[in-house]
């Protein structure tokens, strides 16, 4: 090596090692950041008999004030379940409503899904079992003046008639309507969405539209959707939930079924107001390599 080469190496190599410490330093801060960044707002089951809650599975809802609207799927009374509030910081957790608190759980167990607000302030979820016919429900909570106290109304009561509208509604989603995907409130009589996870006459379940009766509290149900009407279940079974589109279509998963029985991506579009579904399922190479999976577990 030359005298001359020798500097100008030593340069590049103290310039190089300038820049990665300079990236380090940059870096590291974020990293900080990323591992502060979490918060535990509030622990289900911190009193006895978990009267507080257990289990909660579905997102909570935040509205325009910080405050966190969600479900949990047990504790609460006889263990079936409650609504709360969550003031922003976790600072105030409130109890809204206790599932199972009527006869024969008539008001619903389980919560399985998180809720949605109007603009009225009430809220709306399912759960999975309870209601009249023991077999899941629709649910509407309406506060009082001072949103001190809920009241809740059953807006649909599943397995009316040998479940052929569907029954168990999916947990860990969210009632959909239109205009949600924009974060709208709901407006509280536009038509709600869902899935059950059994019942219909595929038995696997259903997607269903809630209207809303004007004079009514209650809601008239109809089946958009029967999965597992095709061939060993090519459509799908077990849904879990719903999003609608810019179009009016609604785009949701099935836990199960498909090509290779581990589910699939749908649409359930509207042809001049009739419903018909249709189904993305893994393409034959992705199925392929599942099973190549599988082969090796």
């Amino acid at each position: 090596m030359s005298p001359q080469s020798f500097p100008e190496s030593l340069t590049a190599r103290t310039a190089l090692c300038a820049v990665l410490l300079a990236a380090v330093c940059l870096l590291a801060p974020f990293s900080k950041a990323s591992a502060s960044a979490f918060t535990t707002l509030h622990t289900f089951c911190e009193h006895a008999d978990c009267r507080d809650g257990a289990y909660g599975i579905a997102p909570p809802f935040e509205d325009a004030s910080g405050n966190l609207y969600g479900t949990a799927r047990g504790g609460g009374k006889e263990g079936a379940g409650l609504a709360f509030e969550l003031t922003p910081g976790g600072e105030t957790f409130t109890i809204l409503y206790k599932f199972c608190s009527k006869r024969n759980c008539s008001d619903g167990s389980g919560p399985g899904s998180g809720l949605i607000m109007d603009v009225n302030g009430n809220l709306y979820g399912t759960t999975t079992d309870g209601g009249k016919f023991g077999e899941g429900t629709v649910f509407e909570l309406v506060p009082d003046a001072s949103h001190s106290k809920y009241d809740l109304v059953t807006l649909y009561d599943f397995c009316a008639s040998s479940c052929s509208e569907g029954k168990n509604p999916s947990f860990g989603n969210l009632l959909s309507y239109a205009g949600q995907s924009s974060s709208a409130l709901y407006d509280g009589v536009s038509p709600l969405y869902g899935t059950t996870s059994y019942g219909g006459s595929g038995y696997y379940g259903t997607a269903f539209e809630l209207d809303y009766v004007s004079g009514e509290s209650a809601r008239q149900e109809k089946v958009l959707y029967n999965f597992c009407s095709l061939s060993s279940c090519t459509d799908g079974s077990q849904p879990a939930g719903l999003v609608v589109g810019s179009d009016g279509s609604l785009f949701g998963t099935t836990t199960y079924g498909g090509s290779a029985n581990d589910g699939v991506v749908f649409q359930v579009r509207s042809n001049a107001g009739a419903f018909s579904g249709m189904f993305f399922t893994p393409s034959a190479r992705r199925t392929a390599a599942m099973a190549r999976s599988r082969a090796q577990l």
